[in-house]
């Protein structure tokens, strides 16, 4: 469940950002920062973020979807990406996240554990395996926000 102003934002800044040929992450208004995440083959430089940035200014000054002050940042998900979308679960299926739920479960809110399963069919439900091997079941809609967890091969 996105707030609407990020489903507003989402579909007035997506295609500029795919226009540049990047493609597109996700966006996080929060504190009067927008952050937009882009993505690219090989990597985001710096330029690329440059580039973006400039494109989207351009179409938040003529749009306004944000009311009042706010700083625009333009950077690569990174390796502790916050994922967004289910196709975004998809494709890191087995690999580790941090979830936070909006409303604890079993009083609490906080899990980290490796995605299993996403079945869209079933009302968009993700399935983790936890540390100590408990499957957990959540649905779309209840996570606050995830990240994966980097590997580094320990």
């Amino acid at each position: 469940m996105r707030d609407p102003i990020t489903a507003k934002l989402e579909l007035l800044l997506m295609p500029a950002v795919e226009a540049l040929g990047y493609i597109w992450w996700g966006c996080v208004l929060q504190n009067n920062v927008l952050r937009v995440y882009i993505e690219k083959l090989g990597g985001v430089s710096v330029d690329d973020c440059a580039k973006a940035t400039h494109q989207l200014r351009g179409v938040l000054m003529v749009h306004e979807p944000v009311r009042g002050d706010y700083t625009l940042e333009v950077s690569s998900p990174g390796l502790d990406r916050q994922l967004f979308t289910l196709a975004q679960y998809e494709q890191y299926k087995g690999h580790k996240i941090k979830v936070r739920l909006r409303v604890p479960q079993e009083g609490q809110r906080n899990f980290q554990g490796v995605i299993e399963e996403i079945e869209t069919a079933k009302s968009e439900i993700i399935l983790l395996t936890l540390e100590d091997k408990a499957k957990k079941i959540f649905q779309f809609d209840d996570i606050e926000h995830a990240n994966l967890v980097p590997d580094f091969g320990d």
